[in-house]
């Protein structure tokens, strides 16, 4: 029999939404917010980023992708829902999705252990996620994490808010991405803090649990390097706003820079809140991101990237 392969459109959205609780989850997100899925999964016209194969006019495979490139050329995409019903076709789907593009950069965020194999055997780097905290807090305050280490507090001059619009004009960087992902955000806030010479912005978002708060830091443009002040005085914002600890995920070039700049590295002996769409208490494990690129880029990979942020139920 042979397979066809397409992108799903929005007509589709009906057999996309059975896929799923069939093959996936009966609880996924997807099955009740189509705002979300359109959000997410449809970046031109009335394609759905979802590439299948078929059988029998029926799915067999889907990749889900998230177009970060923000164009009809994919230049840079991250991978979501990927699941298959036979052996071996998720593999072959992927295959004829990059042949058909030639994609640039390809990142995933949430990549299973039990498969790593899998992507290493399809060209990916798989590596390990470097998780960064700061709190002030002593480990009897600690309500939210487990055996943080505290930072000192100093008493510095405060950072500075700025919206996306002021600092693209800034910056001179095109924001059609981060107007996507961060401003028309269906259900997330996002917000965006920086250092007086806005050679550092960090993108981040506000979680309440019980009444106690986490920074989450999503994304970030500019550099680390030589940011320590910046750091100080991030550990006074959370004392200022009442914030339990700041957390962000992050792999790549920059990492070199990170571990310099006074934010401090996750050990498997300290625990934080990793999922919050039901809160599932204090954890620790590792997590794994992955990257495939036919250039010499500086990678970067984020919680934004892929559907590493992406609502689990809505309230």
């Amino acid at each position: 029999m042979v397979l066809k392969t397409k992108f799903l459109r929005l007509t589709d959205l009906k057999q996309l939404k059975k896929f799923i609780y069939n093959n996936w989850s009966k609880k996924h997100i997807f099955l009740k917010s189509d705002k979300l899925i359109k959000w997410q999964h449809c970046s031109f016209g009335k394609r759905l980023d979802f590439f299948v194969s078929k059988e029998n006019n029926k799915i067999i495979s889907l990749l889900g992708i998230i177009n970060q490139s923000r164009n009809s050329k994919y230049n840079e995409i991250s991978l979501a829902i990927w699941v298959s019903k036979k052996k071996s076709a998720g593999a072959k789907l992927f295959l004829t999705l990059e042949k058909r593009f030639n994609f640039n950069l390809i990142k995933g965020t949430t990549v299973n252990e039990n498969i790593i194999p899998m992507y290493k055997l399809l060209g990916f780097h798989v590596r390990k996620f470097n998780v960064y905290y700061l709190t002030n807090l002593s480990n009897s305050k600690q309500k939210l994490s487990k055996n943080l280490l505290p930072s000192k507090l100093f008493n510095l001059s405060k950072l500075k808010q700025i919206d996306l619009y002021d600092l693209c004009n800034k910056r001179n960087i095109n924001f059609k991405y981060l107007e996507w992902r961060f401003n028309n955000h269906p259900i997330y806030k996002y917000n965006l803090i920086t250092d007086e010479k806005t050679s550092l912005v960090l993108i981040y978002r506000i979680i309440t649990i019980k009444n106690l708060k986490i920074m989450r830091v999503v994304e970030y443009i500019g550099t680390f390097k030589k940011k320590n002040n910046f750091i100080k005085k991030l550990n006074y914002f959370l004392l200022e706003n009442n914030i339990q600890y700041l957390e962000f995920f992050h792999y790549g070039f920059e990492d070199k820079y990170i571990k310099k700049s006074g934010l401090k590295k996750l050990n498997m002996n300290q625990k934080i809140v990793i999922y919050t769409e039901p809160y599932k208490g204090l954890h620790y494990k590792d997590f794994y991101c992955c990257f495939k690129t036919n250039k010499r880029n500086k990678i970067k990979i984020v919680r934004a990237d892929g559907d590493f942020d992406r609502p689990s139920v809505i309230s």
